[in-house]
């Protein structure tokens, strides 16, 4: 299925202009603070077929073929899934031993039913497998990732699945690299579903969860963030920002050196307002502060968040601070 409907139905279950250099990195470092605590996305996993024995004791070998070799292939993936899990920070573990048939698979599900993991990886090395993919799937309604290289399953299989909600069908040629876009997409669901974004605008003070995302949005008075614009002084620290955004800068035409210092004081004044609600993403309504001048525009310093990685979305608009965030985790 599409991308975007595989994420949706996991978690149901572009980036500012950069300054560049070392200067602005090492001014706003100290500035740095942790958002809440990730947990680690895990996925369960396991090869489905039977050996090459029994294969040739039983004499007949329907698609892939009798020249191939199932197990190699097994190794070889598993070698390559446990280097991808280290490079993406998460645990996939996948079965010691293959499933076949109903061999070991009741199991495996009653095991996902018991613990439920983020999600699956199904690696199917033979075509009458197909038949126990669909069942892992239909029964435990984890999303999943079904990988069959090139060979083993004919377009009615693929037809079963590549349009299901939460199901991620590939059909390629040794094709880990989509297996490692797969594992993305569970690992960002997972932490789409743990994040907190601050927004701040009008005068109440409310919480909801996005709708299938699952990302709570905590929503406080815009006068929040003017109170701490307004606690944020002309430390040295600041005053370090606006030198790195002035050194920095091809070319200054209108702000002056005053204009420069308040813009590091919005950046530092939201890592504080971040940093006090253990946010993951920001996003502000800022047109009636900036007219009640309480503070000035905040665009640099959403700016030097998403130089560091953090989602800043303007006008308080959610669906641009979500799409900031799947990006910056996809």
């Amino acid at each position: 299925m599409p991308r975007r409907h595989f994420l949706g139905a996991l978690s149901a279950a572009a980036a500012g202009v950069a300054l560049g250099g070392t200067g602005l990195r090492a001014a706003t470092s100290a500035q740095q603070t942790d958002s809440r605590k990730h947990g680690t996305a895990t996925v369960r996993g396991a090869f489905l077929y039977p050996s090459t024995e029994s294969l040739r004791k039983e004499g007949y070998y329907s698609w892939p073929g009798s020249g191939f070799d199932a197990e190699g292939h097994h190794q070889r993936y598993a070698t390559e899934i446990a280097a991808m899990a280290k490079r993406l920070g998460m645990r996939i573990v996948m079965s010691e031993k293959p499933l076949h048939e109903k061999a070991g698979v009741p199991e495996f599900i009653r095991e996902i039913k018991d613990r439920p993991p983020d999600g699956l990886l199904l690696i199917p090395l033979k075509k009458s497998e197909w038949e126990s993919v669909t069942r892992i799937v239909n029964e435990t309604q984890i999303p999943t990732v079904a990988f069959a290289t090139l060979g083993i399953l004919l377009n009615p299989h693929i037809n079963q699945l590549y349009r299901r909600p939460g199901v991620y069908v590939i059909s390629s040629l040794d094709n880990l690299d989509a297996v490692e876009s797969g594992m993305k997409m569970i690992r960002t669901a997972r932490w789409m579903k743990e994040s907190r974004i601050v927004s701040l605008t009008g005068s109440a003070q409310e919480e909801k969860v996005v709708d299938n995302l699952g990302t709570q949005v905590r929503t406080f008075p815009r006068k929040r963030f003017a109170d701490e614009f307004e606690r944020t002084k002309a430390t040295d620290d600041v005053r370090e920002i606006a030198r790195a955004y002035a050194t920095n800068a091809r070319k200054i035409v209108e702000p002056s050196e005053a204009d420069i210092v308040d813009a590091a004081r919005t950046y530092v004044a939201c890592k504080r307002v971040l940093a006090a609600e253990e946010g993951d993403a920001i996003m502000m309504e800022c047109l009636g502060g900036i007219r009640e001048r309480r503070f000035p525009p905040p665009c640099m310093g959403f700016m030097s968040l998403r130089d560091g990685g953090i989602a800043a979305g303007c006008q308080n608009d959610l669906n641009a601070t979500l799409t900031m965030m799947l990006l910056q985790q996809l």
